[in-house]
């Protein structure tokens, strides 16, 4: 699906915001659009448990079992039951199936293995039960958002190891469930993809930060495959002779 034909359910601009001038977001993880036929279609861009955004590239873009929000939902539930024998999974079962699967999102950034070559080296992880998602890179978010080089530079947040209390009141900096605190170049509320507010907020936007540092250790993964593929092409012993060069930019839904 063309990102062009996405129509999002919400936010609206926010007026008055005294920080900035908040547009709706270009990436809102596990949201729901309206799709050209005006049916309700799952978003591509998903926030999974271990804190990074990943990118759906199948047709099936529903949630998976490993999304934050479904996974936080399932281990609340199961710290209130009194069952200690029930299967995670069985928390799943929402309402909606049309927005919820019952597998997981793969995610390179954690795996260190672009998502083609882990399929090729554990073949018994079927579709059914791992999903392909890949991290998000520069090629990928400019694939999917239609933004120049320069646009998505401008997106990303670079990371930072000391906050100055003066600026967190300000809303400059932010801690991500990924684990890096990031200096955001506009002031604004905490997003989707934010630990508890730095600076005591408790209004949180539904757009992603991009964290940089992510984004550039997902393409360090990819860089490495790619030459391992040159060296086994050129004769070289090494793996990744059978991955696609293109697959982290590729759209294949």
């Amino acid at each position: 699906m063309d990102p062009s034909h996405e129509t999002r359910l919400a936010p609206s601009p926010i007026t008055g915001y005294s920080y900035h001038e908040y547009a709706p977001p270009a990436i809102e993880p596990c949201a729901t659009f309206f799709d050209e036929s005006g049916a309700k279609a799952p978003g591509r861009f998903h926030l999974i448990s271990c804190g990074h955004l990943v990118a759906v590239v199948e047709s099936d873009r529903r949630c998976g079992r490993n999304c934050h929000h479904a996974f936080t939902l399932a281990n609340a539930q199961t710290a209130a039951s009194d069952s200690q024998n029930r299967h995670i999974a069985s928390y799943h079962s929402l309402s909606d199936i049309t927005t919820q699967a019952f597998d997981l999102l793969y995610c390179e950034t954690c795996n260190g293995i672009p998502v083609d070559r882990y399929k090729i080296m554990k073949p018994s992880e079927g579709s059914s039960q791992l999903r392909r998602a890949v991290a998000l890179t520069r090629p990928v978010l400019s694939g999917a958002l239609m933004l120049q080089d320069h646009q998505i530079d401008a997106t990303l947040c670079s990371p930072v190891f000391r906050a100055n209390q003066e600026f967190c009141s300000e809303h400059t900096f932010h801690k991500l469930l990924c684990g890096h605190l990031v200096l955001s170049m506009s002031q604004r509320f905490c997003a989707s993809n934010c630990v508890d507010s730095l600076h005591g907020s408790s209004i949180r936007q539904s757009d992603a930060i991009v964290c940089l540092e992510c984004v550039t250790r997902a393409e360090m993964i990819f860089q490495r495959y790619a030459r391992l593929q040159e060296r086994a092409k050129s004769g070289v012993d090494g793996l990744g002779a059978d991955m696609d060069p293109q697959s982290l930019s590729r759209w294949d839904a």
